[in-house]
């Protein structure tokens, strides 16, 4: 089946979504790519975004939803430690990772993390783990600018 976005139904309502009209301000260039590694004993994830509005600098505003209001929020240098809780208690750490695009500001809105960076473009680089407690021990995280690759060493 070959639909467009505009021809597939909404499963909640089977109505067709009205996709309105692109703003002047949508973004020119967005890649995103995600890696999951769940072997070993602290699963993990990758998240590589490169945003590029225009040839003017803009500001660039990258958001995660987390589900519940945490219960605890901590900014320490490009970390940030989430305490979630739903059926057991448990800590999120979202570190920006190098060969991100400078941080403006990295802060809890709401149920919403959000990490801001102005620039002509913006390169978001994230790791998501979950960890038991917030004072488990944090994995070390490397990048290889010549490959631009990971290393994270939990």
């Amino acid at each position: 089946m070959n639909l467009t976005f505009g021809q597939r139904p909404g499963w909640y309502s089977g109505t067709y979504p009205s996709l309105g009209r692109v703003s002047a301000g949508a973004p020119r260039r967005v890649t995103r790519t995600v890696g999951l590694v769940r072997s070993g004993p602290a699963p993990f994830a990758v998240l590589l975004d490169d945003l590029q509005q225009g040839n003017v600098t803009a500001t660039y505003t990258w958001r995660l939803f987390v589900g519940v209001t945490p219960r605890a929020a901590t900014v320490q240098g490009s970390d940030m430690l989430l305490g979630l809780t739903d059926n057991r208690s448990v800590t999120l750490l979202l570190r920006v990772l190098p060969g991100s695009s400078p941080v403006a500001s990295l802060r809890l809105n709401g149920n919403f993390v959000e990490i801001v960076s102005r620039g002509v473009a913006a390169q978001f680089r994230v790791l998501l783990m979950v960890l038991p407690t917030s004072t488990s021990a944090r994995p070390v995280t490397t990048l290889n600018a010549g490959t631009q690759e990971i290393g994270v060493t939990p």
